[in-house]
């Protein structure tokens, strides 16, 4: 049975290895190696340079805005029973 289910399976990927974009990737790799894209890299930290890669952290609750979306709250089992609301654990 097992081989069977996979001779379909190789066969199709076996098909998407001459579908596949590695000619156009390749002219990509040598455009970015030619440094004919290095408006990329603009804005970009290099690491190489000495110093902290990351901010220091002030003691203290943060005084910017949260950003932090909520998807909803958290409500209990039989609050969601009592409302006709779907209920799920976590």
């Amino acid at each position: 049975m097992f081989c069977r289910r996979s001779r379909p399976r190789v066969d199709h990927l076996f098909t998407a290895l001459w579908s596949n974009t590695d000619e156009l990737d390749g002219r990509l790799a040598h455009r970015l190696m030619a440094d004919s894209c290095t408006w990329l890299e603009e804005g970009v930290l290099d690491p190489s340079l000495p110093g902290p890669l990351i901010a220091p952290a002030a003691p203290g609750p943060s005084t910017a805005k949260n950003l932090h979306r909520r998807m909803g709250r958290h409500r209990s089992a039989a609050e969601c029973r009592g409302r006709g609301l779907p209920w799920r654990h976590g």
